[in-house]
């Protein structure tokens, strides 16, 4: 899918969180050659994701009849939608499907070995906070914390807990010394594991100083078993997260525009310094 590794324990989240109905395949005489998703938030709020057709079959109308059979008038027209473009795609789903751009993301890809020398010079947290496994968190804060990113949803809420349960060896989050939350970091092994590296998603921080100190954790986890990189995604409005990309030598892989229905959804972009995922808003 265009340049872009995914999570290796992708399909066990959707089925812990119980969305697994929410996928659609598409097939041409018992061939597999597309698929879409519509995962719900609610009863006014979809997002439309993992839209992909085989080179094979593009150009021939497929697809558009595959989001036409998922997505009919009555839900454009009674729900909010959200979803992730490649910038080319943008015409096609503002027809389809009446997005328009909202903000834009990019994923860069961290060479470990830059990352190790780059980072080794922080020798302790910054602004008094430590860095702890996602194992000691309180996941109602944790969840409170993050729904100012994702959102409150039950879904977003739902995925999350997946997320942190499939991942418990390679998450950590940040507290100050009220014991209070300011940073969350969740790292994957990709489906081409070494040569694909790890994948962070979801990644916030209050701040720069703290996303620094959970990166320096996640890259000495990394470095463990795989030198190759570590992708993540970022939202090109978080200033601070795209300095910190320049000065860690990140490599711009690809770009995604972030679109919606009806209107830009409050969410706390300077906090994101990692997307969540690409079926949360």
């Amino acid at each position: 899918m265009h340049n872009w590794v995914r999570p290796v324990q992708e399909a066990q989240w959707y089925l812990t969180a119980e969305l697994t109905n929410s996928f659609f395949i598409g097939e041409v005489d018992g061939k597999r050659m597309s698929s879409i998703s519509f995962v719900n938030h609610g009863k006014s709020i979809g997002f439309a994701s993992s839209y992909y057709v085989d080179k094979a079959f593009r150009g021939m109308g497929y697809g558009k009849e595959m989001i036409q059979s998922v997505y009919s008038d009555d839900i454009v027209s009674k729900y909010s939608l959200y979803g992730y473009s490649i910038p080319s795609l943008q015409e096609f789903y503002n027809k389809t499907l009446r997005l328009k751009p909202c903000w834009s993301s990019r994923r860069f890809k961290l060479q470990i070995p830059t990352l190790t020398e780059k980072l080794s010079a922080e020798t302790a947290p910054a602004n008094g906070h430590e860095i702890l496994p996602v194992s000691q968190a309180n996941l109602e804060q944790l969840m409170v914390y993050s729904a100012n990113m994702v959102g409150s949803s039950q879904t977003s809420r739902r995925l999350l807990m997946a997320m942190v349960s499939h991942t418990l060896r390679s998450s950590w989050i940040a507290i100050d010394g009220n014991n209070e939350i300011n940073g969350f970091l969740i790292m994957h092994k990709t489906t081409s594991f070494p040569e694909g590296g790890y994948l962070i998603r979801p990644f916030f921080a209050d701040n720069a100083p703290i996303a620094q100190s959970l990166l320096k954790t996640a890259v000495e986890y990394a470095a463990q078993d795989c030198d190759s990189f570590i992708s993540l995604d970022v939202p090109l409005l978080n200033n601070e997260c795209v300095s910190l990309m320049d000065e860690l030598r990140g490599e711009s892989v690809d770009d995604r525009v972030f679109m919606g229905s009806r209107g830009v959804p409050q969410r706390a972009l300077d906090k994101m310094y990692g997307l969540a995922n690409l079926d949360s808003i």
